[in-house]
């Protein structure tokens, strides 16, 4: 059952990386070795996962859920700047960074997001 659940995980990002301007450069078997590589993490509401100004180096993914973003105004309140759904992504500029610094980025630079409803990446 877990690997079952596994599997369907890996398909469901599988299909999002192909809907992805940003990859579409790769073909399908690299897209599917990408996906497969790849870490599924689930998030719970009110989770960060990523904080404004720290360094990352990964892409995020949504293949199920929402993921609230927040920013940090100039006097330091965390203000609601947008929603993210299934097929959104985010983390792109952190991941080219990180891209550029290294020879070559590695399957773990990838994540998909699952069950995130409620989940603040940026200042919040």
């Amino acid at each position: 059952a877990a690997e079952l659940a596994h599997q369907r995980h890996r398909d469901q990002l599988f299909a999002a990386m192909c809907n992805l301007d940003l990859l579409s450069v790769l073909n399908e078997a690299q897209l599917k070795k990408l996906a497969n590589l790849s870490a599924v993490a689930t998030y719970t509401t009110g989770e960060r996962l990523v904080k404004q100004g720290e360094p990352g180096d990964s892409l995020f993914i949504i293949i199920k859920g929402a993921v609230s973003v927040y920013v940090r105004s100039a006097d330091g309140r965390s203000v609601y700047a947008n929603e993210l759904k299934v097929g959104d992504f985010f983390g792109e500029m952190s991941l080219l960074r990180s891209v550029c610094q290294r020879a070559h980025p590695g399957p773990h630079h990838f994540r998909a997001v699952r069950h995130c409803s409620g989940a603040a990446p940026g200042g919040h």
